[in-house]
């Protein structure tokens, strides 16, 4: 099943992007709403490259405010982000999570504005990124997910996990607008209305995987999350792979507790036919797309083996769907002799993949950060 869905939200986000390339907002926003920017800090000093490029976004500097939610930044760090036209929030939390973090921003800011922005620590704007969102907020909706594209990074692992970041965008963020479905969440890039988030950001609990659980929450409550990639953010990829095996024990392990807690808590919202909570639960089901690939070719060859042809075949054909979905939600910018170079590292993912579904107890329980390295060089944005 999950093999079709993927071809079919491909090819509808596809269809959806290039209907939009050239397309302004159908409803323009002639107000300049404001907005508050919380940035997500936790232990790294790489928190000053992004606060100095907030400031340089182009929009009226009294309608936006930036917020950094310092949880364990270096005094050093401290003192050097004092100095700049920010608002700077430090705390130490004893059991450190983003969610946490986020609620504190709300205690502590003086006043939300019309839109809250969640960012991470190592998100960087263009320039344009309020203008674009302003332009595409319409009266009536309150949610809205920017695209997070990578900075420009050397090796396999960072263009592999920017490829697979982009598939998202295709079939889970601009696949699922096409066919009227709520955006799924990236994690930073979200832009809420501030009732949304004064109502949802403090039921919160997740230690990882917060997007999971505000998804659940949302959808469970019929709240559309919109997909506006023309408001871009840049976002570092990991590049190494043990970077990656953390990353993804972390995100695995999320995606397992929600995916139980979305059936046993939501069977109200599947029974009465909640479309949108419904697909949300589907996609905590779904493997990650190479681990689903490599167990339906597995499949494939067992049953070759245990000589049934026609089982044998059903998955090859199962497997060659899924492959020809992704390869179509791939943007041809990334269509090159470096990444089919790249993917004879794939089985290395595969090991890390399977070391990583062995090793999944636990990781829920406790915050597992993922490291983040200075960009040596930078983005022009």
């Amino acid at each position: 099943m999950a093999s079709i869905y993927f071809l079919v939200f491909a090819i509808a986000g596809k269809i959806w992007l290039k209907k939009r390339k050239n397309k302004r907002a159908s409803t323009p926003s002639v107000n300049q709403n404001t907005f508050t920017l919380f940035v997500a800090a936790y232990k790294n000093d790489i928190i000053l490259e992004t606060a100095k490029n907030l400031l340089k976004l182009d929009y009226p500097k009294e309608l936006f405010e930036i917020h950094i939610l310092g949880d364990h930044l270096s005094e050093s760090c401290i003192a050097l982000l004092k100095e700049l036209p920010i608002h700077l929030h430090v705390f130490n939390l004893k059991e450190s999570t983003k969610a946490k973090s986020l609620q504190l921003g709300i205690q502590k800011a003086n006043r939300l504005n019309d839109y809250i922005v969640i960012l991470d620590i190592d998100n960087h704007v263009s320039s344009s990124f309020l203008r674009e969102m302003n332009q595409w907020i319409v009266k009536g909706s309150s949610i809205y997910q920017s695209i997070r594209s990578p900075f420009p990074q050397k090796g396999e692992v960072a263009l592999l996990d920017s490829v697979s970041d982009s598939i998202d965008h295709t079939i889970f963020r601009a696949g699922q607008n096409a066919l009227h479905l709520s955006s799924t969440l990236a994690g930073s890039g979200i832009v809420f209305s501030k009732d949304v988030y004064l109502d949802y950001i403090p039921q919160l609990k997740a230690i990882g995987g917060f997007d999971k659980e505000l998804e659940l929450m949302l959808s469970k409550n019929h709240l559309f999350v919109h997909y506006v990639p023309e408001a871009k953010i840049y976002d570092e990829k990991v590049s190494q792979h043990n970077n990656f095996y953390s990353q993804r024990r972390r995100w695995l392990s999320a995606q397992l507790y929600y995916a139980k807690k979305g059936v046993s808590d939501g069977l109200k919202s599947i029974l009465s036919f909640n479309i949108n909570y419904i697909n949300k639960v589907f996609h905590l089901f779904i493997l990650p797309r190479l681990l689903h690939v490599f167990f339906i070719l597995a499949l494939s060859v067992l049953y070759l083996l245990l000589k049934n042809s026609t089982l044998s075949i059903i998955y090859l054909a199962l497997a060659a769907i899924s492959v020809l979905g992704l390869v179509i939600a791939i943007p041809r910018a990334y269509l090159s002799l470096k990444l089919f170079y790249s993917l004879t590292t794939l089985p290395l993912f595969i090991l890390n993949y399977l070391k990583v579904i062995t090793r999944l107890k636990g990781a829920n329980s406790h915050f597992i950060h993922t490291k983040h390295f200075k960009q040596k060089k930078k983005q022009e944005l």
